[in-house]
């Protein structure tokens, strides 16, 4: 489904600096598998999905999304960011439907989806509300159903839960799993959470320090379907949590120590 092949991005910034976010990054994301990215803050997670959503260009490498550049693969891809990203002056079936209209779907058809969306994500009592009336948890669901409306073959997330207080983050999560065990898309997910990762991913691609580079990759291997609640109990669970830990904050400590140097 992706594939990243010595990916280098680089940027130049207002003091005419070059400032490279990612350096030869190769990875690749299998069809239906569901994969996390974790990291130190800032090493480039977010670059890496904005290149496979074709909202920023790479600088130097090879970037596929099922065989073809992302910029030709747009509508195939779905994106969950970080901050809530529906309109505000819509209500929430309309926030839904946004992404069906932009793609002339007939609106018998447009209407019929977003009440089977509202329906999954438990969100039928507030179908006629505007975002502001809903709770952080609700807009995310809001969210995640818009993008899952026109049924995307790869779905990209950048922290989606992350500001969400513990309680509604493990909801959100469980929901997730629920959906994606349901329909089996490719997921490619953005976490600084290692928990959040081992709970949800098949595999976890542990990123460097800026210039991000691949530093290890782990098999989650607990066994679908799952609860995230429940993945913690799994054995498996602290194993990985601890040796993913210690990868980063090597990273963390090699970049302080960097940082002091200069």
């Amino acid at each position: 489904m992706i594939e990243f092949a010595g990916v280098t991005k680089s940027f130049v910034t207002k003091k005419n600096d070059v400032l490279t976010a990612l350096q030869d990054v190769t990875f690749a994301v299998r069809e239906r598998e569901f994969v996390a990215i974790v990291g130190p803050s800032g090493c480039g997670k977010s670059t890496a999905l904005n290149i496979i959503a074709g909202l920023t260009t790479l600088t130097s490498g090879r970037a596929l999304v099922q065989g073809k550049p992302p910029g030709e693969a747009k509508l195939d891809i779905g994106y969950v960011f970080q901050q809530d990203s529906i309109l505000p002056w819509l209500r929430v079936i309309d926030n839904i439907e946004v992404g069906l209209k932009l793609r002339k779907v007939p609106p018998a058809t447009c209407r019929a989806r977003s009440l089977e969306l509202l329906r999954t994500m438990n969100l039928e009592d507030f179908a006629d509300a505007f975002p502001a009336e809903l709770s952080g948890g609700m807009r995310k669901r809001v969210a995640l159903a818009a993008t899952l409306a026109y049924d995307p073959h790869l779905l990209l997330m950048d922290e989606p839960f992350g500001a969400l207080d513990a309680q509604t983050r493990v909801v959100l999560q469980d929901e997730l799993l629920r959906i994606w065990n349901a329909h089996q898309r490719t997921v490619l997910f953005v976490t600084h959470d290692i928990g959040e990762a081992i709970a949800l991913a098949d595999r976890i691609i542990v990123m460097t320090a800026r210039p991000a580079q691949i530093k290890a990759e782990y098999e989650v291997g607990l066994a679908r379907p799952r609860q995230a609640g429940d993945a913690r109990y799994d054995p498996r669970f602290d194993v990985l949590h601890k040796q993913i830990s210690a990868d980063i904050e090597s990273e963390i400590t090699r970049q302080m120590l960097i940082s002091a140097r200069i």
